[in-house]
């Protein structure tokens, strides 16, 4: 397996060397792949990535509307934002991704996301469970599915893998 060296952050978009250090990891043999919010991804930006050879753009969704979006990343418009990031990318053929971390917010919402994930035509969606650790720890009390919630829900994803319809992968499961 080749290594995979992701640019996440914060916004990794708000780096002026982003593409320059992208430009090193390709030299050095790694595939590139760039985790955002997909609010800054315009047509040029899309551009960019595709010319960049980033193999692949994860771009995190906390819900599948944008009322849970919205109020989870505390950010009125972001939602749309990211669907219209998503829609460049798509444009200009960058293979992306859609990551959720799944709370007790908006795991109801698992198939919408799922759903939205396939309408968008993603090649994956991968699905994080929340941890504990930093800005986490915050949100554990009140936010952290419980061990019974996990297991139904890995049972759901489960589910949702055995369709073969779309890549869904689970991580810090």
């Amino acid at each position: 397996p080749m290594p995979v060296l992701v640019f996440s952050g914060g916004e990794p978009l708000c780096r002026a060397d982003l593409f320059h250090l992208v430009g090193q990891a390709r030299r050095a043999g790694l595939i590139a792949a760039l985790a955002t919010n997909g609010t800054m991804i315009d047509a040029a930006r899309a551009r960019q990535i595709r010319d960049s050879g980033i193999a692949r753009v994860s771009v995190s969704l906390d819900g599948a509307t944008a009322d849970v979006h919205d109020r989870m990343r505390q950010i009125p418009g972001s939602f749309d934002r990211a669907l219209e990031g998503i829609r460049h990318l798509r444009e200009h053929q960058v293979p992306f991704q859609i990551n959720v971390t799944l709370t007790k917010r908006n795991v109801e919402q698992l198939q919408d996301v799922y759903d939205l994930a396939r309408t968008l035509g993603a090649a994956a969606l991968h699905t994080f469970m929340l941890v504990p650790v930093g800005c986490g720890q915050v949100l554990a009390q009140t936010d952290m599915l419980s061990p019974q919630q996990y297991e139904q829900i890995l049972r759901e994803i489960y589910a949702l893998e055995n369709r073969g319809e779309i890549q869904i992968k689970v991580t810090c499961g």
